[in-house]
């Protein structure tokens, strides 16, 4: 922004911070979670991860309203860690005889999409804990009322790979989330974008002319890049200089 007050550049600066409205994880339901990171920790960690949908296309939630379709976006996880099959000496073992267990909210969809993805392999580096990694992509969207037809293209985080948890074999996670509207002065995690700033570009003007070692001075004194050498039109005087900016 070029030439206007610093009030508005400051005043769009807040704006953007604090007023946008976004859709943010705001109730998380923990069915069981038996990994070391604590139940409010994961809570906090969902509620950081941006989801892709426009905040628009949902209602404001006012105290004491009940969540409808129309302003809550749910999402479920369910999340397990196998055990290790190189230590138990059955590696290449066939994948279909792994089983999960029922999902505590007996939702069948869920059970198949955490089937699959507790059938992924664990990260296993030499030397260190066999480790499955939970990510922001094992978030599964669970269309409430018309919002299959209302969102086609689904609702999912922004990014896929934001770490949230890591489990052990035997350690699991399975839960549900509610996401609403809200905007930055009522949490951080509801601000669209990162620290918001702004600050002035200095304008420098020579009132008169500079020569010669003035010059030379004048160019060295600044940081490089503020003033320049040029040769001279003027007789007898050999540089002049330049503002560059």
């Amino acid at each position: 922004m070029i030439g206007c007050d610093t009030s508005f550049a400051n005043a769009l600066r807040r704006i953007l911070l604090a007023e946008v409205p976004t859709v943010a994880l705001e109730y998380v339901y923990m069915w069981n979670n038996t990994s070391l990171i604590h139940d409010e920790v994961l809570a906090h960690r969902l509620g950081l991860v941006p989801l892709n949908v426009d905040a628009r296309l949902f209602d404001p939630m006012e105290e004491g309203d009940d969540a409808t379709d129309r302003n809550t976006v749910v999402f479920q996880m369910k999340v397990t860690c196998t055990k290790n099959p190189a230590k138990k000496g059955s590696k290449g073992a066939d994948e279909s005889s792994i089983e999960a267990e029922p999902s505590v909210v007996q939702n069948s969809d869920l059970e198949k999409v955490a089937l699959a993805a507790a059938r992924k392999e664990a990260i296993e580096t030499p030397g260190r804990p066999y480790t499955k990694h939970v990510y922001s992509k094992d978030l599964i969207w669970m269309p409430q009322g018309d919002q299959e037809q209302r969102f086609p293209e689904g609702i999912r985080p922004v990014h896929d790979d934001i770490l949230l948890a890591k489990l052990r074999p035997g350690q699991e996670i399975e839960l549900e989330a509610h996401g609403r509207v809200g905007i930055g002065r009522d949490h951080a995690k509801f601000s669209p974008v990162a620290t918001a700033c702004y600050r002035l570009h200095t304008e420098i003007t020579l009132l008169e002319p500079v020569f010669d070692e003035d010059a030379e001075d004048l160019v060295h004194l600044y940081e490089p890049g503020v003033f320049e050498l040029v040769p001279s039109a003027i007789p007898g005087k050999r540089v002049e200089a330049k503002v560059c900016n």
